[in-house]
């Protein structure tokens, strides 16, 4: 008689939700193991309904480790980045498979994780972290390299995130972000200084067993300068798997995950190109968030989704797949929507017109007919976005394009517009889960 596994999922939001789903099929069972605090746009995701138990962490490590040894557990798996600590110490404890806890911190912390680079001899970002506005503003005038970006120590996305060309903008920056919850929840007790690289962003996604790593995705960003803002996701494009840029990164990322320790599990790493080469932005031991990984699965056959579920359980497919490049059956770009104006939306973004065009795979609309519209300065901001996936490029791009014209011809019409309404309205994107489920 076979023994039943069941997998424990700590925070399974954003793309975490779909976790559950991908270990059922292999005729595993679910439970979900809830951090506290996590706020109503964060845990908008969460199906508890996926699980055959919800355990509701409290704090204590040890109550909670009594809890799952009473079931038969073969992993625990982080489902965002909330999740990442508990993940490492309740697997650490269970004896499972497991980056341990002894890099936790670096895997979370911006600061040390930049740091813990540093002291590896690998490039990281030029920086200072501070509860003192003015040790920050002293060290960028020592640094004498402006602009620089300021942000906080532990968040995601650009949330609190600026380019400061002056000691006047890190005062502004700093106060927007200290004591200020985050996207995460946390309140920002710290705030980071760092150098502003120059060069083009990507994205590698990994998943790795036992320290061999395998890359799962490489993608390109198009972040703009848009409403006064240096980081406004415009898009983002999944790359082919193959050449002398992806072969830089491969090398430079699986340096990375080694020295965070991220043996086991998935990896969402942010790097820039720059003129002396790859250098972090920053990595979440976890897996790309909202729709990424199944984005990728529809353009490849399969992603992080289906490798992260199965380094947890015999890791024959990932063994099967591994080291070996991944061919892109269809071409995939995601769309970010940019509003330059702001006020009270007229009419509903036209889904039926959208869906219409040929490429169309799947959308997420953050704002409604009556809600407030804001100007995009951020992921937070953007009131929607939609995902193009076609055998064609030039099929998305004119896609991309007629979505384009849309916003620059009435789709971002008002009824009323100014700060009177965004004072008046009750509901904005960013009371709007920023990893909102996407729908087909």
């Amino acid at each position: 008689m076979s023994v039943e596994q069941i997998v424990a999922i700590v925070d399974p939001i954003s793309s975490g939700a779909g976790l559950a789903a991908v270990f059922h099929r292999q005729g595993v069972k679910t439970v979900a193991v809830m951090n506290p605090g996590l706020p109503t746009c964060l845990s908008s995701s969460f199906r508890p309904s996926d699980f055959i138990q919800v355990i509701h962490y409290n704090g204590n490590l040890d109550e909670t480790v009594g809890v799952l040894s009473t079931l038969s557990l073969c992993a625990v798996v982080a489902g965002s980045e909330p999740g990442v600590e508990l993940a490492d110490a309740l697997s650490e404890r269970l004896g499972l498979r497991t980056n341990g806890t002894r890099q936790s911190d670096a895997r979370r912390n911006k600061y040390h994780m930049q740091e813990a680079l540093r002291a590896a001899k690998v490039r990281a970002i030029g920086q200072f972290q501070s509860e003192n506005v003015e040790e920050l503003v002293a060290w960028a005038e020592n640094y004498d390299n402006y602009p620089v970006v300021v942000k906080p120590v532990r968040s995601a996305g650009t949330d609190g995130v600026s380019l400061c060309y002056s000691s006047e903008d890190i005062r502004k920056a700093y106060d927007a972000i200290i004591s200020k919850p985050n996207l995460l929840g946390e309140v920002n007790t710290w705030v980071l200084v760092q150098e502003y690289l120059r060069g083009t962003e990507y994205v590698v996604d990994t998943v790795s067993r036992d320290g061999q790593h395998h890359v799962a995705g490489y993608w390109c960003y198009d972040k703009r300068r848009i409403n006064g803002s240096a980081f406004v996701y415009y898009g983002l494009t999944l790359l082919e798997s193959q050449g002398e840029t992806q072969d830089a990164l491969k090398t430079y990322i699986f340096t990375v995950l080694d020295v965070l320790g991220i043996r086991n599990g998935p990896a969402h790493s942010e790097i820039m190109i720059t003129p002396t080469g790859p250098c972090l932005v920053e990595t979440g031991a976890r897996m790309m968030g909202d729709k990424g990984p199944s984005m990728t699965s529809a353009a490849v056959g399969y992603g992080q989704l289906e490798l992260t579920a199965d380094v947890y359980l015999s890791g024959t497919f990932f063994a099967e797949v591994f080291g070996k490049p991944y061919v892109l059956k269809k071409y995939v770009h995601e769309s970010f929507f940019v509003s330059q104006t702001q006020g009270l939306l007229k009419q509903s973004f036209p889904l039926a017109k959208f869906k219409s065009m040929p490429a169309y795979f799947s959308h997420a609309f953050l704002v409604e007919a009556g809600n407030v519209l804001e100007k995009t300065i951020d992921l937070m901001t953007s009131p929607g976005r939609i995902v193009w996936i076609h055998e064609s490029k030039d099929v998305i791009r004119a896609c991309e394009d007629a979505l384009r014209e849309m916003e620059e011809n009435g789709m971002y019409e008002l009824l009323q517009d100014g700060e009177e309404a965004l004072t008046q309205a009750k509901v904005s994107p960013r009371q709007v889960e920023a990893s909102v489920p996407m729908t087909a």
